[in-house]
């Protein structure tokens, strides 16, 4: 298992991408990656209430969170089986939480 825990608004989209892969990289075989950060605001109130996190991490490292790109970005890195399990509206914003598996390795 890797967990990551409200990282992911601190990074710029090429470090995501990066992490991502090297998550992928680490699990064995049909592991998870369990991923919960800011993203996607569920209502006009949430969105609002993830400006000061995008003020204060600036707009570029936000963006893909905002704009609902992490579970893109996690089958772009070859994960597989991606869901959201939790979804928790906060006075920072929107918090979601998915869970992702790492394809099981067939000898070729």
């Amino acid at each position: 298992v890797v967990l990551c825990s409200l990282t992911f608004h601190h990074l710029l989209a090429s470090e995501k991408r990066q992490a991502l892969s090297e998550m992928a990289r680490v699990l064995a075989p049909s592991g998870k990656l369990l991923l919960a950060d800011f993203c996607r605001a569920a209502d006009a109130f949430s969105a609002a209430c993830f400006l000061p996190v995008r003020l204060l991490d600036g707009w570029r490292r936000t963006a893909c969170n905002a704009a609902g790109r992490i579970p893109h970005m996690m089958a772009e890195s070859g994960l597989e089986q991606i869901s959201e399990t939790l979804q928790l509206r906060t006075w920072l914003g929107t918090i979601r939480c998915y869970e992702a598996t790492k394809g099981s390795f067939e000898p070729g």
